[in-house]
């Protein structure tokens, strides 16, 4: 099934850390800090500040929302959550 994002909303997948999310489960890290690092998979058409998919972005964690459907569940955020880009 695929999620394509409206109204502003960016469809994420979550970067790991792997060396943290070998210690520590992952309900405990979402709460360690206000920003986590995702990535872009599909963006809405309405989004202003993003420009494309496959961008790492930096987002206050607590704009991340689960939405659970029938087969999948999907991680998004509204762009107003972005607060950096990653670049190498």
């Amino acid at each position: 099934m695929k999620f394509r994002p409206i109204n502003k909303y960016l469809l994420v997948q979550k970067c790991k850390d792997d060396f943290a999310s070998s210690l520590i489960p992952e309900e405990f890290m979402e709460n360690l800090s206000p920003y986590t690092v995702v990535t872009v998979v599909r963006m809405s058409n309405d989004c202003e500040k993003i420009s494309n998919n496959d961008l790492t972005v930096v987002v206050q964690t607590n704009g991340l929302e689960k939405v659970k459907t029938l087969k999948d569940d999907f991680l998004i955020v509204s762009e107003k959550f972005v607060v950096g880009v990653l670049e190498s």
